[in-house]
């Protein structure tokens, strides 16, 4: 049996898990004969004994799959994995996949071989923690192949000559966790079809068919296995968080985003989106719904400048990218290590000749930035990675995923 991609992820909600199955998905298309294995590691441990544990458990991982290469989604998984490498306990070559547009300097650690940025503002961070260039690869955040679709660039104004009613999109987690209540959602009902994507949150379900139930038919909601892709291509405008999973979906469609209450690790999230005009954020719920629905009842100008924004950011193939450059490496070093095993080619290329298949697709712009430095210098102790700016909550530092 040939070694496994062993993908690492941790207890951060569904961020770094999806990221996990986009890339075990892109590895599956490349290369269907290579496994890749998934792995969500415990979090139910307290942040200073987090690391340690997970280091043995990564060290018993690497022992008994002898994996082809590690993939982190999580950044005290990569630190686990890269201190493993970096103390001669695994050869096998680590891939750190930051998974949210904002930066934590968590992720950077000596022994991480490869870096996939999900900007170059990001990319700039990580060169700024003494990452060498040619380490660094700026890929967009990976999402499921649901989204390798052509952009949507039209569809907002191809919704305005058809005279059909705009849907706007609503995650579920600004109404269950927040203080958007269903008054705010009736100033955008009054010009436009209402849809929430509930998740797990089965009360908000419940409590939005009683909603539709007692003379609100513009309101409509789906659970977690609800048709995400579907709904977003429909959709004219997505109200979110600065998460970066839904919203490097949305940009992979040109879908615009209305960010509520940003706060904590996704702030900074949420101002890259704003400035780059793919995203208006505002965290006061009556200001968000009377702007929502004023954006969705202006003859949709402004919608269609949001939304080819929003296309330029969007990276519909990150999966792709990010999995033929995980396997072009990571079957170079073990060739190094076993000469006498073929080579099994260069994935980089077969992942770029997929793309160019998909010629409807414009590749995103190159984004320009400089970045604060952040964070101390990658070749710090493991105590002081732990150490200073935690959080009493027991979480990982602000900036990290939560």
């Amino acid at each position: 049996m040939s070694s496994p991609v062993l993908i690492l992820s941790g207890p951060s909600g569904e961020t770094c898990q999806a990221v996990s199955s986009a890339i075990a998905q892109g590895i599956n298309r490349l290369q269907p004969s290579q496994e890749s294995t998934c792995i969500r590691l415990d979090g139910r441990v307290d942040f200073y004994r987090r690391l340690s544990v997970w280091q043995n458990r990564v060290t018993t991982l690497v022992s008994g799959l002898k994996p082809l290469g590690i993939v982190c989604t999580h950044p005290i998984a990569a630190q686990a994995a890269g201190e493993l490498r970096l103390s001669g306990g695994s050869a096998t070559p680590v891939f750190a996949v930051l998974s949210h547009f904002t930066f934590d300097p968590l992720w950077v650690h000596p022994g991480i071989d490869l870096y996939f940025a999900p900007n170059h503002e990001s990319a700039a961070n990580l060169s700024l923690l003494g990452v060498p260039g040619d380490q660094i690869k700026v890929t967009g955040i990976p999402i499921s192949p649901e989204f390798f679709v052509p952009k949507r660039l039209l569809a907002v104004a191809s919704r305005v000559h058809s005279r059909e009613k705009p849907t706007v999109l609503v995650d579920g987690s600004c109404l269950a966790r927040c203080a958007m209540k269903i008054g705010h959602l009736e100033i955008i009902g009054n010009k436009a079809k209402v849809v929430i994507l509930a998740g797990n949150h089965s009360g908000l379900l419940n409590k939005t068919r009683v909603w539709r139930l007692t003379g609100r038919p513009w309101i409509t909601a789906y659970g977690f296995r609800g048709p995400i892709g579907r709904l977003m291509r429909e959709a004219d405008i997505f109200v979110t968080k600065a998460e970066g999973v839904a919203c490097s979906q949305a940009l992979a469609l040109g879908l615009p985003l209305a960010i509520y209450e940003p706060s904590g690790s996704q702030d900074s999230g949420a101002h890259y989106l704003v400035r780059h005009g793919a995203a208006l954020s505002l965290a006061d719920p009556m200001q968000l719904a009377t702007t929502v629905a004023s954006l969705v009842s202006d003859e949709s100008w402004c919608l269609t400048q949001f939304a080819e924004a929003s296309s330029a950011l969007g990276r519909p193939h990150a999966a792709l990218e990010v999995a033929g450059l995980v396997l072009d490496q990571s079957q170079s070093r073990a060739n190094k290590r076993q000469p006498e095993k073929a080579r099994m080619g260069h994935f980089e290329s077969l992942s770029e000749t997929l793309l160019a298949n998909h010629d409807q697709i414009s590749r995103s712009s190159v984004l320009q930035g400089t970045a604060n430095e952040r964070g101390r210098s990658p070749d710090r102790g493991r105590l002081a990675a732990l150490g200073g700016n935690c959080q009493d909550s027991g979480m990982v530092m602000p900036g990290a995923i939560v």
